[in-house]
């Protein structure tokens, strides 16, 4: 009985001690304090209403992690800030709280042109994964582990884009097996930490990671390859929120005694080595590195300085560097150019970059406090050059499309911005122009819209000189395709950058002076005409200033002395006799009818007595040759002599012996025609009215013997002849036609000869119908009864005909008289004009003639 007694004190006694907590709450107010991190929201919920004693009802759907630390709160309090956070809504009904979401599930899929989009609030992945598959044809097939719900907006994008952004979103992976692709969770199991990666920034809270774990943790969450050293495996504890991936390495490494650079797309850990010393004195730096990460350096230099060095994000890795008082900023370019970086000065700091587009061939050193450049450079693009140089100097620049240009072989040390340019630019096209504090780089010579900026038009009036003169006289220093002429001013048009103008100035300043006077000039023109001449006054001369006068043959030059001495010294050049070609042309006709043929490929002719008369062209000469006795027979008199024998013995006719005589280069023409008119009766009718009219003409045919010869004699005498004869006679007229019909015979050859020798040219042959009457004497001659006695026969003659030509040169031609003899027909004025000297003193009194300045 007293053992029960015992344990019911017992039992009161605790009871009592369980409302004591109770009473002290509630005597506090009713406040409540809540610590949880990284907690399910579900068991949150659960705790706070144990704490307050109430029922909450939460909703199946609702799901999630929660941190949270609440203290000294009200119930309400608590429960407000929780759903409020977590697109929750809470409503009290018969003393129950029931939780659930704000906004009802959404889902919507749309796949058009091969892009997808996706918007989902609280849907199950697996769910959002079928549905994708459904519309856009893609097989994504989810692990079965797969049950949490997402809430997410996506695209449009590329399905391939979309579905990647979906994985990352959701921190899964897929395994591509075929044409099937397996969803499933990225696993690193066997730690727990967290790992955040939205808008490119990254949160992780990680507390004795194993440093590879924790890695690779990243880059699955990331999709950035980390890698670390292999002997790396120590533990890390870290917390960051919201940073970007090299801002995040540089606080992972740096409190661990890390290093970390870039490697191609991967980040790579290393552990840092090294040793190094930096000494900044009397504003001279001092430095010994081996193997130093440059922050570390960068962190040193600028603590002894006192200077702000900032890091641009890409900078990243260790460097080895050895000189000694050097100023802070040459030195820090020194460690900085070997490893592809460099260095911009702002307003309060140093900036140190990375070079993209670093050129081993350019080596560009600029001093901020003198503003001066350094150049090495060897074959690079001038491009590069300028744009390194603006960066370095922060000067704005643009360089337009048309600079294309490459840098053979620069070195330059202590200039400005503007005189290496200058420098750059000699030999080239291009120019520059500052506008509104920007350098503006293009072309300044070729003429463009685009290039209106560089090029200024300016007009120069010449004052003494003509301007198409200087105009061909411009030397190749200038750019002849950017200068027009102005004939109506006198003046050229120079379009061009400034430099171009200030050579045209110097060199216009130059040349047009008072001393250089215009002079008029009548050269005499000795053999040739003064037309001919004219023409063949090369362009180099200008011929606007030249004037031909006719019954001088002669030219006038007007403009200045070197002008007229380039037309004089010319015209002596070509102005010289032109021999007299004479040429005995004879023409004859050889015919069949006597026995013998004209065999002109074997240059002889048969005689009816059996010899045989040898023609040598070439030697001017004629042979007798006997075919029997084989004897030569030399005919003393030549051709002539030779066809005087054909012709008296009736073998032979000459039908034309003409003389023509013409100058070297002139063509020479002998025609011996006959002309016959035929009157020719036109009959035209009218179709509207059906009426006929007739109306008569009159043709006119030629026929005879045309030939052209044109001569040019060579520097030792020989004669080359182009020799066009043709030969046309009438014949019967066509059947029901009263018009004659023509026959023609013409040849064509260019020979040559020394002076005096004969060329034969053969070949032109005709047949025709020769009409014979034989009578018997006496009876044939009695009328009517002679047609008896008479008899009539047509036979066919050939016909050759053979041109015989012997051109002779004549240089002793009539002498010119005397110029002053030629000069006496003009007045004096016309005189004066022609010839000054001419002109007497006192013909100039008399006919008041003012001598010319």
């Amino acid at each position: 009985m007293r053992s029960f007694r015992n344990h019911f004190f017992t039992i009161i006694l605790l009871f009592l001690l369980t409302l004591i907590p109770t009473s002290i709450g509630l005597a506090a107010g009713g406040v409540i304090t809540l610590d949880f991190k990284n907690a399910d929201i579900r068991d949150v919920l659960r705790s706070l209403a144990g704490q307050e004693g109430v029922n909450i009802y939460v909703d199946n759907d609702i799901s999630g992690k929660v941190t949270i630390s609440l203290n000294k709160v009200t119930f309400i309090e608590a429960l407000t800030i929780i759903t409020k956070n977590n697109d929750l809504a809470f409503t009290k009904t018969d003393n129950v709280y029931y939780i659930k979401y704000l906004e009802d599930p959404i889902l919507n899929v749309q796949y058009s042109e091969d892009k997808l989009y996706v918007e989902a609030r609280r849907i199950q992945l697996v769910t959002l994964l079928e549905t994708i598959s459904q519309k856009s044809g893609a097989n994504l097939v989810p692990a079965p582990e797969l049950n949490e719900k997402v809430s997410l907006v996506i695209g449009p994008a590329p399905l391939e884009d979309a579905v990647k952004a979906l994985l990352s979103q959701t921190n899964c992976i897929g395994e591509t097996i075929g044409e099937v692709t397996m969803v499933r969770k990225k696993s690193t199991v066997q730690y727990s930490f967290t790992v955040n990666y939205q808008d490119n920034l990254l949160t992780v809270d990680a507390k004795e990671i194993p440093l590879p774990v924790l890695c690779r943790g990243i880059t699955e969450k990331t999709g950035v390859s980390i890698v670390p050293d292999q002997n790396l495996n120590q533990n890390v504890t870290i917390f960051f929120q919201n940073l970007i991936i090299p801002d995040s390495l540089a606080l992972l490494c740096e409190p661990n005694g890390l290093v970390f650079f870039k490697e191609g797309d991967a980040w790579r850990i290393a552990r840092q080595s090294g040793s190094y010393r930096i000494r900044f004195k009397d504003n001279l730096l001092t430095v010994a590195a081996d193997g130093i990460d440059i922050s570390v350096l960068a962190k040193e230099i600028s603590r002894q300085s006192g200077v702000n060095i900032m890091l641009d994000r890409d900078v990243r890795g260790t460097i080895s560097a050895n000189f000694q008082s050097l100023p802070l900023f040459q030195g820090l370019s020194i460690i900085l150019e070997h490893q592809g970086w460099y260095i911009e000065k702002q307003a309060n700091h140093y900036l140190i970059r990375a070079d993209q587009l670093q050129n081993k061939n350019i080596r560009i050193f600029y001093d901020p406090e003198t503003e001066l450049f350094n150049l090495d450079i060897k074959s690079a693009p001038l491009t590069q050059v300028l744009d390194d140089m603006a960066r370095k100097a922060g000067h704005n620049i643009v360089i337009l499309a048309q600079v294309n240009w490459t840098v053979n072989n620069v070195r330059l040390k202590g200039y400005n911005f503007t005189q290496v340019m200058d420098f750059l630019f000699k030999g080239t096209i291009f120019t520059y122009k500052l506008t509104d504090d920007t350098y503006i780089i293009g072309d300044g010579l070729v003429a463009r819209p685009e290039n209106s900026d560089f090029a200024m038009v300016k007009i120069y009036p010449i004052k003494y000189m003509k301007a198409d003169q200087m105009l061909n006289s411009l030397p190749p220093v200038l750019p002849r395709q950017n200068i027009v002429q102005l004939p109506e001013k006198n003046a050229l048009i120079v379009t061009g950058p400034p430099n171009v103008h200030q050579l045209f100035t110097e060199y216009l300043e130059q040349v047009d002076v008072a001393g250089i006077e215009d002079n008029t000039e009548v050269i005499k023109i000795k053999y040739l005409k003064a037309e001919e001449v004219l023409k063949l006054i090369p362009p180099s001369i200008p011929k606007g200033d030249l004037i031909v006068l006719k019954e001088a043959n002669a030219i006038v030059v007007r403009g200045p002395q070197n002008l007229v001495h380039q037309v004089k010294s010319y015209i002596d050049k070509i102005d010289i006799v032109n021999p007299l070609i004479v040429f005995d042309i004879q023409v004859i006709q050889v015919s069949d009818t006597k026995g013998f043929t004209w065999n002109a490929p074997q240059g002889a002719i048969k005689l009816g007595n059996g010899d045989e008369l040898h023609i040598s062209p070439g030697k001017g000469s004629v042979t007798l040759i006997d075919p029997e006795k084989k004897l030569y027979k030399d005919d003393e008199k030549g051709i002539i002599g030779s066809l005087t024998l054909l012709l008296q013995n009736g073998d032979a006719k000459i039908i034309a012996n003409p003389t023509i005589t013409t100058l070297n280069g002139y063509p020479a023409k002998f025609n011996v025609s006959t002309k016959r008119s035929y009157e020719v009766q036109t009959i035209s009718s009218t179709s509207s009215e059906g009426s006929t009219s007739t109306s008569n003409t009159v043709k006119t045919y030629e026929s005879g013997l045309r030939i052209n010869i044109t001569p040019w004699v060579s520097a030792n005498n020989q004669i080359t002849m182009e020799v066009k004869p043709e030969i046309s006679e009438f014949g019967d007229a066509p059947e029901g036609s009263d018009l004659p019909s023509t026959f023609e015979r013409s040849t064509e050859t260019t020979v040559r000869v020394n002076d005096g020798e004969t060329i034969i040219i053969s070949g032109l042959k005709n047949t025709r119908k020769e009409k014979t009457v034989s009578k018997i004497p006496i009876l044939g001659h009695i009328p009517i009864i002679g047609l008896l006695f008479t008899n009539y026969s047509t036979r066919d003659v050939q016909d050759e005909f053979v041109i015989v030509i012997t051109p002779t040169l004549v240089y002793d031609q009539t002498a010119v008289p005397d110029e002053n003899d030629l000069l006496k027909k003009f007045s004096p004025k016309l005189k004066y004009e022609i010839d000054p000297e001419s002109v007497t003193e006192e013909e100039k009194k008399k006919y008041k003639i003012k001598d010319k300045k």
